[in-house]
């Protein structure tokens, strides 16, 4: 019984924060600047936009991403709860001393630890093939991860045009083109081109296959007007560091 009802606690907390992680990575808004790796903002707050954090100016996207990282934290509790079933499992099991109520005991901590475990990686491999089909409209080959922060999966590839860099899950336009010691924007960031048609804005320098999402999604400069709006509200010089 107690098998059963872990495994399905197991299963809601995929159903729940595996999407929320799905949701987050595909960063398509405005952020000229991400939050430097050596401030330290806490586990949940290191991938939303410095305009976010410093002045509480955020998008739908920073909220996501907020949400994403609590999930991948839960993630983590599940993985080690998992991990605590196996050993009570085998503690019953090794102890029982021909007691063949605890041998059952420990063959279900063990066989009800697996099954939720499988769930869980079933889950996540299922959603991560639909988000790569969903963002490049076809099914991806390209192994991804959860960025835990470790060198394991440090520059390793945790989404489409995404890779872990400092427990932070990146776009290569970001991680290519990040702003240098004293610049206050990116070089570029990850535009929507679909969008200019409605804005009357035309983005310029832009670069394909480096940022989550499709065609549309491209790596571009970033724009003046989004450099003044920056500058204005932080109430900075009217000189832009470009």
């Amino acid at each position: 019984m107690f098998a059963r009802l872990f495994s399905l606690i197991l299963l809601i907390g995929v159903l729940i924060f595996i999407p929320q992680t799905v949701l987050a990575d595909a960063k398509t808004g405005v952020c000229t600047k991400q939050i430097p790796s050596n401030r330290n903002v806490g586990p949940f707050l290191q991938n939303v936009c410095l305009e976010c954090y410093d002045q509480g100016n955020c998008s739908v996207n920073d909220i996501l991403s907020v949400i994403a990282s609590i999930g991948n934290f839960i993630l983590g509790i599940i993985a080690s709860l998992v991990f605590l079933m196996y050993i009570i499992g085998g503690i019953y099991w090794l102890t029982a001393g021909g007691d063949k109520g605890r041998v059952d005991k420990g063959k279900k901590y063990v066989v009800g630890s697996t099954f939720g475990l499988l769930i869980v990686l079933f889950a996540y491999a299922g959603i991560t093939t639909l988000k790569l089909a969903l963002e490049s409209g076809k099914i991806g080959d390209q192994e991804v991860i959860i960025c835990d922060g470790t060198d394991a999966t440090e520059g390793k590839a945790c989404g489409l045009n995404q890779k872990c860099v400092k427990n932070q899950c990146l776009s290569l336009c970001t991680i290519q083109y990040s702003a240098q010691e004293g610049e206050f924007f990116d070089q570029k960031y990850c535009a929507d081109l679909s969008d200019d048609e409605k804005t009357g804005n035309r983005e310029t320098g832009c670069i394909k296959n480096l940022c989550p999402g499709g065609e549309n999604i491209q790596c571009c400069n970033v724009p003046d007007y989004l450099k003044e709006h920056y500058m204005q509200e932080k109430g900075l010089s009217d000189e832009i560091t470009t």
